[in-house]
């Protein structure tokens, strides 16, 4: 309704109120009592509310929804809309994470091999063992690299022959051990990687060695 409309009929207040007796029934104390102080329908003098020809009550321009009496509205009155609170988003738990890991063991070859040999003793066996266990805990195990190392004692070429002769012992008591022959590949670098002096026993003890490198996944926490 505009405001020229709503001029008019608040100046006719009282013949609409006299139509609205007719159409709609006088006000009942429940409809005065809930427009008092209420600006938000046309009123007579006596606080009535004043009713077109339909029954309807007028509103003004002040009216809202939250003013809205029942005796006007009735059914129609639009409730005001609860705000309801945000449902508690789901978190799932995100799936157990499966990484690579790569990893090299590296294993003296006094304590796999007599001098010179390519032969197992007990003792490189029982390490071999535990090898071999670890690899099957883990999900998938991918590769398994042997390298087999010598120090500087001997020619090149014998010592090329013997670490390569050191690793396929290795891949092949693993392969007994449980492990798949096709995920293992061996090599052999003889004494070309040393990883210390080559002039004293020490660091020769050191430099004759089996390196396993592992590539594999396991289960993480």
């Amino acid at each position: 309704m505009n405001n020229k409309i709503l001029a008019t009929v608040i100046s006719l207040s009282a013949v609409l109120s006299t139509s609205a007796a007719v159409a709609g029934g006088l006000p009942s104390a429940g409809e005065k009592r809930d427009i008092q102080g209420n600006d938000a329908y046309v009123t007579t003098d006596r606080g009535d509310v004043v009713r077109d020809i339909s029954g309807d009550c007028v509103r003004t321009n002040y009216w809202t929804e939250a003013l809205a009496i029942p005796s006007c509205e009735g059914n129609q009155r639009v409730a005001v809309k609860k705000i309801s609170k945000p449902s508690t988003p789901v978190v799932r738990q995100p799936a157990r994470k499966v990484d690579p890991e790569f990893v090299t063991v590296s294993l003296q070859a006094g304590a796999l091999f007599d001098v010179n040999k390519s032969t197992l003793k007990s003792r490189g066996k029982e390490k071999l063992n535990l090898l071999a266990v670890k690899l099957k805990e883990t999900i998938t195990t991918e590769t398994v690299q042997i390298v087999g190392h010598t120090d500087s004692s001997g020619s090149d070429n014998y010592n090329q022959r013997l670490s390569e002769r050191r690793a396929i012992a290795v891949k092949q008591y693993l392969v007994i051990r449980g492990i798949n022959g096709n995920k293992i590949n061996t090599l052999g670098l003889g004494e070309s990687k040393p990883i210390a002096s080559n002039t004293n026993e020490r660091g020769r003890a050191r430099n004759r060695r089996v390196e396993v490198r592992i590539r594999a996944t396991r289960q993480l926490n």
